[in-house]
């Protein structure tokens, strides 16, 4: 997936869930509110961390690979989760907050990669090294 979709759902997720939050702090309770923004801000920075991940780790052939970049995204990855795991235990904020929260993150993915299309579709797709 291209860079510029990754950064827009990033985005959108986070201004989405602003707007979201603001309107439901009135509607439900600021409580409820604030739990769907962390829980949209986790899941965009765990998304972040991933794709940092699958960056340092993938590369082409005949590229060294950093080592020392792979664990520091790793170990940011392990501590998202290690975050989620303590909201789960602890319960500061609804659970449908939570869900809400970062479901956004997965309709704004699916939302921006649909308006993805080819340039112009008379041209065959390039792909790889034959392209």
């Amino acid at each position: 997936m291209n860079g510029d979709v990754l950064k827009r759902t990033r985005l959108w997720t986070l201004t989405a869930a602003a707007g979201l939050s603001a309107v439901l702090a009135f509607a439900v309770s600021l409580h409820f509110a604030a739990g769907l923004f962390l829980t949209a801000l986790w899941a965009v920075t765990g998304f972040w961390f991933l794709e940092r991940l699958l960056r340092a780790a993938l590369v082409p052939p005949g590229t060294r690979r950093d080592g020392l970049a792979i664990l520091g995204w790793a170990a940011g990855k392990l501590a998202i989760y290690a975050l989620a795991i303590w909201a789960l235990l602890e319960s500061p904020f609804p659970p449908a907050s939570h869900l809400i929260g970062f479901s956004l993150l997965l309709v704004v993915l699916v939302a921006a990669g649909a308006t993805v299309l080819p340039r112009d579709l008379n041209q065959p797709a390039r792909r790889g090294d034959d392209g």
